[in-house]
């Protein structure tokens, strides 16, 4: 149980890293040269299954909760984000930034929610 719960949490700072790195490329794409645009949309392959590995590992480190079902409500948030990257009309694709914060305080509040639990 304890090292599901080390893995869970370094999995959770991991994606909160990912997430992060990832606004901050498509920042790179908007703000200073567009070829950063295909960075980001690779990079999210590496962390987009993240979440549900924390969700079926929040099994055996016996989280229950927002510990648990979190994960597979940010696993459907990443999905969202493909759903609303090239979405007209434009008002639905500028959800995608706004699901990405939204992302990136899911995994945040997870990997802070597991560490209070252990204290």
């Amino acid at each position: 149980m304890i090292l599901s719960r080390r893995i869970y949490i370094v999995l959770a700072w991991a994606l909160f890293a990912a997430v992060m790195i990832q606004i901050f490329l498509a920042g790179l794409g908007t703000f200073t040269d567009p070829s950063y645009w295909s960075q980001h949309t690779t990079f999210v392959h590496f962390f987009e299954l993240i979440p549900a590995i924390l969700f079926g590992l929040s099994f055996p480190a016996r989280l229950t909760g927002l510990p648990r079902w979190l994960p597979l409500i940010a696993f459907l948030l990443i999905g969202f984000q493909y759903g609303t990257a090239a979405a007209r009309p434009e008002l639905v694709a500028a959800l995608h930034t706004v699901n990405a914060v939204i992302i990136a305080g899911a995994a945040f509040h997870l990997a802070r929610s597991v560490r209070a639990a252990e204290a």
